[in-house]
């Protein structure tokens, strides 16, 4: 897991001015040095420069990058950031060539399959990952087929810049450009945002499943994109029993490959059941050895929790059935109000964005103290999105509207603000919009029925939307600390299965995540796989709320906020003297007033950073 960074240009000769260009290049990887703090370096040649930020997980000692090779009197040059967990299968396709293999780490292997088969078996590549090779004047960029390892660029005709993370982009001297329309999507589909799209106008996403093509020969080239992979709509034969096995199968694959690591591994716990099912089947794997796992809550959280139909219990009781259940070496971790605010505009530099705010920040935290002692964690990341748990996916008053369902109370967003910039954000239609027009992307088959066709549309917008966005955060959350979290159930063959599971199977017994659950009885307690869903954990201490409003009315009193000019402070005064209400969270489950104020502080933020 490391950080990834480069330029290339057709026009330009970088060995002209290599002291230049090192120092360049060399600033970007600075700017991203967070991501791997085991080592760097630069390869600069005529028409491509690439950096790199080392996290060693796999064979420390000889997986330096960037990595050169020569075979069949071809060269060819990668930077890597991501893990690969099929590269037995991939090792299969290479040595049919009679390829050497110097290394043990997963970067030599892709080097070797572009080098034998060229972008032929990107599909076939089964990890997180997203990677940049040049050979033979040509930069070749890929991203994993779900996304879980981020990829951006900047391309204005004389050159092309790519990087791990936007900061490194701007360290290159693009200025960021934000618009009135970034600023519209900030505060109406914020913290998700459009896919292959950034708030800046000028950055762009390499899409996940996507492989970027440019020819450097060429005295103007014009990056050529490549979808590899996607969702694909098929009728679902299988039976009950055989779906069951299959998932059954393909979690356990995924959990036992992610396994692999030269450094030790540890694992999140919440009690929950997606990551009680992953630190279970991966005690099993590495038995006799136990397992490391980590609980995260807030000091004094069960004086102020209220439960409700978002939060229905208290992790702690369950943690502590599991942690004796794995006879795990378990560690419970706390955050308070401080802790939180500290880090709620670390957050946005780290993603380069407003985010989730508290939800994010608190990650943050716990993120910080597990990177103490470990580099490499697994958690239960996407198995809602997978496997159909959120209410949106099984309320109908939740996904009757023509709008993200995760945007329940949409209007919420705009309360503390003043007429003017309401009616100037169109929040509704601009929403609504980007909602259709992801509805008409969305892969159906004919014999498709209604039912079908709502539940693939759900589906796809969580898949490219929703868990993006908690993709991103976990990104950013664990490699701000070089730590690399790993997301077994974003495995793309469980993904591209699950989405044509019909409704029957995915609810069995009429539960939400049914397929799941009933997967979990075979390696779970029973209070932990009929545990309602209760979302990552949040803060209900006034002690938060208080704080941030006092920030806020600071801000909305300074002359030169944003939100001084955007506003309205009677509005502000009413409503933050009122009670908060918990029960009406403005985006996803846990988001409600408090996130609100922090998340319109971040945007101040924002704004004010990139002036």
């Amino acid at each position: 897991m490391c950080g990834i960074c480069g330029f290339c240009s057709p026009t330009i000769n970088f060995n002209d001015y290599h002291s230049y260009y090192k120092e360049l290049t060399q600033s970007m990887i600075k700017s991203i040095a967070h991501r791997g703090k085991d080592g760097s370096n630069t390869f600069i040649c005529k028409s491509c420069c690439l950096g790199h930020s080392r996290l060693a997980i796999r064979d420390v000692n000889n997986g330096t990058q960037p990595m050169t090779k020569k075979f069949n009197n071809i060269s060819a040059t990668i930077v890597f950031n991501g893990e690969i967990y099929n590269t037995n299968e991939l090792k299969k396709i290479t040595d049919k060539y009679n390829i050497d293999c110097k290394t043990t780490c997963d970067t030599e292997i892709i080097l070797n399959l572009y080098l034998t088969t060229g972008t032929k078996y990107i599909n076939k590549i089964n990890g997180i990952f997203a990677f940049a090779i040049y050979s033979e004047d040509k930069l070749i960029l890929a991203r994993d087929h779900i996304g879980v390892k981020p990829l951006y660029y900047h391309f204005d005709n004389t050159s092309f810049v790519f990087a791990s993370e936007i900061k490194a982009i701007i360290a290159f001297g693009i200025k960021p450009q934000i618009t009135d329309n970034d600023v519209r999507n900030i505060l109406s589909i914020g913290p998700a945002h459009v896919p292959g799209e950034t708030f800046f106008n000028n950055i762009k996403e390499l899409l996940p499943g996507t492989f970027c093509t440019l020819d450097l020969r060429k005295k103007s080239t014009i990056p050529q994109f490549t979808s590899y992979w996607s969702l694909f709509s098929t009728p679902h034969t299988d039976t009950l029993e055989k779906t069951m096995e299959y998932i059954d199968y393909l979690i356990n694959d995924s959990i036992k490959k992610q396994l692999v690591s030269d450094v030790p591994i540890c694992s999140f716990l919440s009690g929950g059941l997606d990551s009680s099912l992953v630190s279970t089947i991966a005690s099993k794997y590495i038995s006799p050895e136990k397992l490391n796992t980590f609980s995260f809550d807030f000091t004094d959280n069960e004086k102020y929790y209220k439960a409700g139909d978002f939060q229905s219990s208290l992790d702690r009781p369950y943690v502590n059935i599991m942690k004796e259940f794995l006879n795990s070496n378990h560690k419970y971790l706390y955050g308070n109000t401080d802790d939180l605010i500290d880090k709620l505009f670390d957050c946005v530099d780290a993603r380069d964005a407003p985010c989730m705010a508290d939800i994010e920040s608190s990650l943050f935290h716990f993120c910080n103290i597990v990177s103490k002692d470990y580099k490499v964690a697994l958690t239960g990341e996407c198995a809602d999105e997978i496997f159909c748990g959120y209410p949106w996916y099984y309320k109908d008053t939740l996904n009757d509207k023509e709008d993200f369902p995760w945007s329940i109370n949409i209007n919420e967003r705009t309360k503390f603000f003043n007429d003017e910039f309401t009616h100037f954000l169109k929040i509704e239609e601009t929403s609504k919009k980007l909602y259709l027009n992801e509805l008409s992307k969305v892969p159906l088959s004919k014999e498709d029925d209604t039912v079908l066709v709502k539940h693939k549309q759900l589906y796809y917008l969580n898949i490219y939307w929703f868990m993006q966005m908690l993709l991103t955060r976990m990104d950013r959350a664990s490699m701000y600390y070089s730590l690399e979290a790993r997301v077994p159930f974003a495995d793309y063959r469980i993904i591209e299965y699950m989405y044509n599971v019909p409704n029957e199977i995915v609810f069995y017994d009429n539960k939400p995540k049914g397929l799941l659950v009933k997967v979990g009885q075979k390696y779970l307690p029973n209070s932990i796989y009929n545990r309602k869903k209760s979302p990552y954990p949040k803060t209900y201490n006034p002690e938060y709320e208080n704080k941030l409003t006092k920030i806020l009315m600071d801000k909305i009193s300074s002359s030169n906020s944003f939100l001084s000019v955007v506003c309205n402070k009677s509005k502000v005064n009413a409503l933050l003297k009122g009670k908060s209400d918990y029960t009406k969270p403005w985006f996803g489950q846990l988001m409600s007033t408090p996130q609100l104020v922090a998340y319109l502080l971040q945007v101040d933020y924002f704004l004010s950073k990139y002036h």
